[in-house]
């Protein structure tokens, strides 16, 4: 990733970023599932 002076942090996408381990974890035991279906519980 770039180093952006004044502190700005790069979030332009997922193929610039780099997941720390919180985030990894955190989607590690995230519900999933398909709102078209209706089975993603946070989208309903």
């Amino acid at each position: 990733m770039r180093d952006y002076p004044g502190g700005r942090i790069d979030l332009r996408s997922d193929t610039v970023t780099r997941p720390v381990q919180d985030m990894r974890n955190a989607m590690s035991i995230a519900e999933v599932g398909d709102d078209v279906l209706g089975d993603r519980p946070y989208s309903n």
